[in-house]
């Protein structure tokens, strides 16, 4: 029942993205005039909704000429500028909305379910801590002594800082899509250059900060000379975020200001990177060598952290390289200083 409850919400939430959050989001940008309505997401044709048998019908994307980026490598700096631009652009409605009614943004964002804190936090966090604590085991405590005190002082935290994530955010909330990389992205090419993305699959959408989204696509894509130029890649997304919320309400005073953005990714991309090393093993890894057997539970149900635990890298040596590189980027960038875990 509990995986059912699970799989049950993550439809219904991406029933109310494509019947309610989304057709809202265009209608509202129809009536503000924009030329480039965002619409950088499958057509949804049918939805079907008798229990049990939760469907959604959306366009073929493949006919169209739309594949997917190669998972097991790290995107160019085509792709993820073009993808930061959309994202920014998304998040920008909700900004604005909820700047000209507060009330009204919060009436048609009232159904949403974040399905990892509402339905399975602990699962969640306990899978989370676990794969940091696998990072950490392949660090070497005198070669890598840099990082290691301080990631494994990290490491003890990670549970901590997820179950306080909503209690963290500040007022600068939006819809997040909640699960954004390679997987949940497809691409239009151009004499081999990416020219549309379309973004599927949302039912991990939730309210919470924009560096949500950012940062887990961020750091499940980018390559270590990518991690050097963050700076670059965090002002195309701020500059294209200020550009169409100004575009909607016309102010000229960011309402998200660039500096607020800095101080805030200090604090929560660290989500991106512990669900980066989730989603770096899960992309280098084949379906045909996950370990069944580590998947048969008393129950038969596994837990998050089982079907974790059943990935079974090939090149072990590439995975370690990465989170090497991501943690080191981190600490570097003087990324996980203490938090306060308080209630707001």
């Amino acid at each position: 029942m509990y995986l059912q409850n699970i799989i049950k919400y993550a439809y219904l939430n991406e029933f109310v993205f494509y019947d309610i959050i989304y057709p809202e989001f265009v209608k509202y940008e129809e009536k503000k005039g924009v030329k480039e309505i965002f619409r950088s997401i499958p057509k949804c044709y049918k939805i079907h909704r008798d229990d049990g048998q939760e469907t959604i019908f959306l366009e073929n994307l493949k006919i169209q000429g739309f594949k997917q980026h190669n998972r097991k490598e790290p995107m160019n700096d085509e792709h993820i500028k073009l993808v930061l631009e959309e994202l920014a652009h998304f998040h920008s409605i909700s900004f604005a909305t909820k700047n000209e009614n507060e009330e009204k943004f919060k009436e048609l964002v009232k159904n949403i379910c974040c399905v990892n804190t509402t339905l399975n936090l602990n699962d969640f966090s306990d899978t989370m801590e676990y794969i940091s604590n696998y990072a950490l085991a392949r660090l070497d405590p005198i070669r890598d002594n840099k990082y290691y005190d301080i990631f494994k002082d990290f490491t003890l935290n990670v549970s901590d800082f997820l179950k306080s994530l909503d209690d963290l955010v500040t007022n600068n909330i939006v819809v997040t899509h909640g699960d954004l990389h390679n997987n949940n992205l497809i691409f239009k090419y151009h004499n081999g250059s990416p020219k549309e993305v379309r973004i599927f699959d949302w039912q991990l959408m939730r309210l919470t900060t924009p560096i949500v989204d950012v940062s887990l696509f961020f750091y499940s894509s980018c390559n270590e000379d990518q991690l050097k130029r963050l700076d670059n890649f965090l002002q195309i997304y701020h500059n294209k975020l200020t550009d169409c919320v100004q575009n909607l309400i016309g102010t000229k005073e960011p309402i998200y200001s660039y500096e607020t953005f800095l101080n805030e990714w200090k604090i929560f991309a660290r989500y991106g990177l512990v669900v980066g090393f989730l989603l770096q093993k899960i992309l280098l890894t084949d379906a045909d060598v996950i370990n069944q057997q580590k998947l048969e539970t008393e129950n038969n149900i596994p837990s998050m952290k089982d079907i974790m635990a059943s990935f079974e890298l090939q090149n072990s040596r590439e995975w370690e390289r990465r989170i090497k590189a991501l943690i080191s980027h981190f600490i570097e960038s003087d990324f996980l200083k203490p938090i306060n875990f308080c209630k707001k």
